[in-house]
């Protein structure tokens, strides 16, 4: 009766006539954490997407109500449903306009809350499930469509998400929240995608911060141990070493391939060169 009745009857009792209800929120979340994840799976995701659809409205004031319940839902069912709760985000808020701002603001406040939930920090490895689509977010902020919307004059005008930037926070509270050693790639890597970019001053500060972010997170993880934080930021060093030395001897055979090249030109004999039919039509006038 329970999986049956109660808990569907719960759900659909989220949103009553357009309005979220925070309490019921809190008392899914309880009554799910409590049956086994099969069970929870089947009902959560259409009830985080009653309130996610919410949060496209144009009234602020009615997409914060919906965050709050959201939030405080996922915040009460803990991080090892985070994934379920960023995928109904991703799917409900698409990147584009101001949603895509609106998914990454509301990710960034699930996962503050989950930290707050857990004394403000995570248990070692809690966000390994849920780190790449945290990311993904994040990425899709400060780099994607919804960044360069977020530089156009007048865009967003009265929408705080769309204003506030959170992907460095998210960054942070990510890396503070995997296993270290096994996420740490994962990572780095959306900053590895943006390296082609990066002679571009705002993306370089925008990678800057984000690296910053992934620091100070790494200082906070239990389970990066201090010696595997010095592994780390040595890895970083060689390989910016190592490319810059790939790069620099490109150059140098790039520019001696030239000098082969111009030194052969002039030492073919002039039978042998192209004919300048312009000038020998001169000549023979």
């Amino acid at each position: 009766a329970l999986l049956t009745r109660a808990l569907p009857s719960l759900a659909a009792a989220l949103v009553v006539d357009g309005a979220p209800r925070r309490g019921v929120g809190a008392a899914l979340a309880k009554l799910l954490r409590r049956l086994p994840a099969a069970s929870a799976r089947r009902i959560l995701p259409r009830a985080l997407q009653s309130v996610a659809g919410l949060m496209r409205s144009r009234d602020g004031g009615r997409r914060a109500e919906a965050r709050k319940t959201f939030v405080g839902t996922v915040a009460e069912l803990g991080p090892a449903y985070l994934p379920f709760a960023l995928s109904v985000l991703a799917s409900a808020l698409p990147p584009k306009g101001v949603y895509g701002h609106v998914a990454a603001y509301t990710a960034h406040a699930c996962l503050e809350a989950l930290a707050r939930a857990g004394g403000g920090k995570f248990a070692p490895g809690a966000l390994d499930a849920a780190a790449d689509r945290a990311l993904a977010l994040a990425d899709g902020d400060l780099f994607g469509v919804a960044a360069d919307e977020r530089e156009a004059a007048g865009f967003g005008r009265g929408v705080k998400e769309a204003r506030a930037s959170t992907g460095v926070a998210v960054f942070e509270l990510v890396a503070a929240g995997v296993t270290f050693r096994a996420r740490s790639g994962a990572l780095l890597a959306p900053l590895r995608a943006r390296l082609p970019d990066a002679s571009r001053p705002a993306v370089a500060a925008t990678l800057r911060s984000l690296l910053a972010a992934v620091v100070r997170g790494a200082a906070a993880n239990a389970s990066a141990t201090p010696t595997e934080r010095l592994t780390w930021a040595y890895g970083l060093v060689k390989e910016g070493v190592d490319a810059d030395a790939g790069a620099k001897a490109a150059v140098r055979a790039g520019a001696g391939a030239a000098a082969m090249t111009e030194g052969h030109r002039d030492r073919v004999p002039a039978t042998t060169r192209p004919v300048d039919v312009a000038a020998v039509a001169a000549d023979a006038g």
